[in-house]
């Protein structure tokens, strides 16, 4: 709207009071907010078209990294597409709790790993084809030097 750092900084004092939540304030919060599989699978069709325009790419070749992750519906949906290689990683480690809950639904061939971590701390040794951040940039205290 004003220009990506001016946008990053207005938000950014908005967001940040999420990730100092208490515990039952998530707990409540994931009550609410656990989906179904079949939510995964309309989740990544909306992304498709609304974010990429349907330019996405879904190889079952290729590897993900879903920074900022969330509980996962990204990389499920993922794997529910039939892509092996799926890495989802947020730094709340409750969403990642709840991920691999609703992970353990999917076949054990087929499910995303997941990590409780902070993206500038994380250190992998692994390339990855795709890398996507959706709705995570605002969370990120540095974006131009990550």
């Amino acid at each position: 709207m004003f220009g990506e750092k001016i946008d990053y900084h207005i938000l950014r004092p908005f967001t940040y009071s999420r990730n100092r939540a208490t515990q039952k304030e998530l707990d409540e919060r994931a009550a609410k907010t656990t989906f179904a599989l079949e939510d995964a699978r309309s989740y990544l069709a909306r992304v498709q078209k609304e974010y990429f325009s349907g330019l996405f790419p879904i190889d079952p070749a290729f590897s993900y990294l879903d920074v900022g992750c969330g509980m996962g519906r990204l990389s499920i949906a993922l794997s529910l597409a039939g892509v092996h290689d799926v890495t989802g990683i947020d730094i709340v480690e409750h969403n990642i709790a709840e991920a691999l809950k609703i992970a353990d639904r999917l076949p054990a061939s087929n499910r995303p790993k997941f990590v409780a971590a902070d993206i500038h701390q994380w250190k992998t040794d692994k390339a990855f084809d795709v890398i996507i951040v959706l709705g995570a940039m605002e969370h990120i205290h540095d974006p131009p030097s990550s």
